[in-house]
């Protein structure tokens, strides 16, 4: 069944064309004269396919029919020469049998099939969502996420969320690893996706321990004081004032023999000697080793700031991102530490009896040697990536990829299940798809094998004969050709070959006839069973009232076939001009306003171009009283014929059968004997030329006289006071 129609670049239809979409079991397609739809016919029969290189067709499930059409161009091609058309001939009762039995199988699987089809369209869909939707998350959750620090690693993807997607699924199929944590991977970025990078120079560290043998010194914890032999000493030590008696000895020179303590002269050469015997020796020793330590330390403190303090600022010269705080945090706390010991080896000088415990620097000097050393690292791996740049950057990409794959392991894993339990799927069914179609082609061989025998053009000829009697046409017949097999020709009671003496009206409907018999059989006896689409273009022209409704309850009964799906038609497409006939055609009983299996389309022309209106299931064309007034509204492109059958009939209805009125009544409302006699001159033209079904005659009639008409027919409403309904009607 044709789904989709694309009309474009022909004709009437310019570039941007028409669609007609979703199309039904049945539709029908509305249009005045030259609003393009035997353009439509043509381009469905196959005519000239480069004059319709641009319009197209989209079949359900992309399962094509044969599409018969009739129209002008089949009239044309079949009256000369008509060929056979094969149906079943004689054939015995099991012959039969055996034969509707098979066409039964073979519609059951084709139904079957077309169930499958429909299943495995379903599955694809999901297949598309399932895939939409994870090209969606892989681009929010895991693009987005990386895309700062790794974008490098996605170049020729960042446009794409479909190629993202397909990468990232051809990866983790093949299951990458990495060892690389998220961190390095960003500082290995930052270098080998930037500009190549210089080889850097290692940084000395510093000797950190020179400053640990002062202090742990032991004498820092020892009470350095006097020698003991000396008379002096036990005075001295029971009083403990050591230091505060070293401190007064400073002045004794000075003080020609007056005690600095009690400023009295009580300091004799005696008591100078046991002094400088109590002060004398081992004393002196440690004394020195003291002041030698504090200028020792202070050296090697100053000159080990120094080097801690130009390493921190020569690495910071570097490229290479690093955490300084906390080297700067430890380098202070290495200072304070310092400052700390100097203050207590100060206060040890002055009072060396004094025990002090020195900090030890070593703890942190070794965790800012650490830190120097990480430091270092970074630099022996800068300097790998710097000399084999590209190699290294091949490499990382990799690295981040797998990283990636790690991250989103869950993700990829769910979309992967769900996408080969759905390839199973229509694998599955589409092996059974196979395995049908296989069955089907097997049944039709046995039917085309067994219709071999039994086929024949003679049933057709027979029951076109009998139409043609039934329909009153004994002017002619159908008969088999002698000359040419398979294929008819149309016979005169005397034996006359018809076919140039045909009135236009009789080619019509035999052409049409004959065109209905076809849908019923095949030209060759392998088309007979195939499924059909069929399109009928304006079949009444040239038609009187009485064949005018045959020819539509024949367009009927293939509606009616197309909708329940039986004589192999599966869609039946109608295009007329004639607002009766398609009246006809789609007459629903009044139990139903709409039909699910129909659908509604006009076409309209507008400066030579042609668009479309789809109305659906709701018929455009609704009472045939409001059709006579939209032949009024729309007379100018009908003929004259057309609208004295639509003014005739509106009179009719609303003042004979609605009020009870006669012409005499309504010539009455005319007060001058001028316009009376216009009024009537209405009545006369309208009666002159309504008594035939209106279509596509030509008749002689001037423009100036259809509006004229037009007025009188206006004014007969407005002078009976009815111009309500008139303004109604015409909108």
């Amino acid at each position: 069944m044709i789904k989709t129609i694309n009309m474009r670049n022909c004709a009437s239809y310019d570039e941007i064309g028409i669609t007609l979409s979703n199309c039904n079991k049945v539709n029908y397609i509305y249009g005045h004269n030259g609003s393009g739809k035997s353009t439509i016919s043509n381009y469905l029969q196959g005519v000239t396919p480069e004059f319709f290189r641009d319009c197209s067709i989209e079949w359900e499930l992309g399962t094509e029919a044969e599409i018969l059409v009739y129209n002008k161009n089949f009239r044309l091609k079949n009256l000369k020469s008509m060929p056979g058309v094969f149906t079943l001939g004689e054939a015995t009762t099991e012959q039969l049998g055996r034969l509707e039995e098979l066409k039964k199988q073979s519609e059951n699987r084709r139904s079957e099939l077309i169930v499958l089809q429909n299943s495995i369209k379903n599955k694809k869909d999901e297949k598309l969502r399932l895939s939409q939707k994870f090209e969606k998350d892989a681009w929010e959750i895991v693009f987005k996420k990386n895309e700062a620090e790794f974008s490098s690693a996605f170049a020729g993807l960042r446009n794409s969320k479909a190629l993202f997607a397909q990468k990232l699924l051809e990866l983790y199929r093949k299951n990458p690893k990495t060892i690389e944590s998220r961190d390095s991977l960003i500082e290995k970025a930052k270098v080998l996706f930037g500009k190549k990078p210089e080889v850097l120079s290692e940084l000395s560290i510093p000797n950190t321990s020179i400053l640990t043998s002062i202090e742990s010194d032991d004498i820092w914890n020892k009470a350095i004081v006097g020698n003991k032999d000396v008379d002096i000493a036990s005075l001295i030590n029971m009083l403990g004032n050591s230091d505060w008696v070293k401190t007064g000895m400073l002045y004794l020179e000075k003080s020609n023999g007056i005690c600095p303590f009690c400023q009295k002269k009580t300091i004799d050469e005696s008591l100078t000697d046991q002094l400088n015997k109590f002060f004398s020796g081992e004393y002196d020793r440690q004394i020195k080793a003291i002041e030698s330590n504090i200028n020792d330390y202070s050296g090697k403190s100053s000159y080990l700031i120094n080097q801690i303090l130009s390493w921190i600022s020569n690495a910071k010269t570097y490229s290479i991102e690093y955490d300084f705080e906390s080297m700067e945090a430890l380098f202070d706390s290495f200072k304070l530490i310092i400052e700390k010991n100097q203050e207590l080896f100060n206060a040890k000088n002055k009072e060396p009896s004094r025990r002090i415990q020195p900090d030890s620097t070593v703890t942190v000097l070794e965790q800012l040697k650490t830190l120097m050393a990480t430091y270092n690292n970074r630099i022996i791996e800068h300097n790998k990536l710097a000399s084999d740049f590209v190699n290294q950057k091949e490499a990382i990409i990799k690295e981040i990829w797998a990283l990636t794959i790690s991250e989103n392991a869950v993700l990829l894993k769910s979309f992967s299940e769900s996408m080969s339990n759905t390839n199973k799927a229509i694998q599955g069914m589409q092996d059974k798809e196979k395995s049908l179609k296989n069955e089907i082609e097997f049944i039709g061989n046995q039917i085309i094998d067994l219709q071999k025998n039994v086929r024949s053009v003679q049933p057709t000829v027979d029951a076109i004969n009998r139409s043609l009697k039934s329909y009153g046409f004994d002017g002619f017949r159908i008969i088999a050709s002698e000359e040419n097999p398979n294929q008819y020709q149309i016979m005169r009671p005397n034996g006359s070959i018809a076919t140039d003496t045909l009135s236009e009206g009789e080619e019509t409907f035999i052409s049409f006839l004959y065109f209905v018999y076809m849908t019923r059989g095949g030209l060759d006896t392998s088309t007979i069973d195939k499924h059909k689409v069929i399109v009928i273009d304006d079949p009444i022209c040239s038609l009187d009232s009485s064949i005018l409704y045959v020819v539509s309850s024949l367009v009927r009964e293939l509606t009616s076939n197309a909708k329940k799906g039986t004589n192999r038609i599966d869609q039946v497409f109608v295009l007329t001009h004639n607002v009766y006939f398609h009246k006809e055609i789609s007459f629903l009983d009044g139990r139903n306003k709409t039909d699910s299996k129909v659908s509604y389309w006009v076409l309209n022309k507008k400066n030579e171009i042609t668009s479309v209106r789809n109305f659906d299931q709701t018929n455009p064309i609704s009472t045939s009283y409001a059709l006579l007034w939209k032949e009024i509204k729309e007379s100018d492109s009908i003929s004259s014929v057309s609208l004295q059958n639509a003014m005739r009939r509106i009179l009719e209805n609303f003042f004979g059968t609605l009020g009870n009125s006669n012409i005499g009544d309504i010539l009455n409302y005319f007060e001058s004997p001028e316009e009376k006699s216009i009024c009537m001159s209405l009545f006369s033209w309208v009666n002159d030329g309504s008594h035939s079904i209106p279509d596509d005659l030509e008749f002689c009639e001037d423009n100036d006289s259809k509006e004229k008409f037009r007025k009188v027919f206006k004014d007969i409403f407005y002078n009976t006071h009815n111009s309500y309904h008139y303004d109604r009607m015409m909108e």
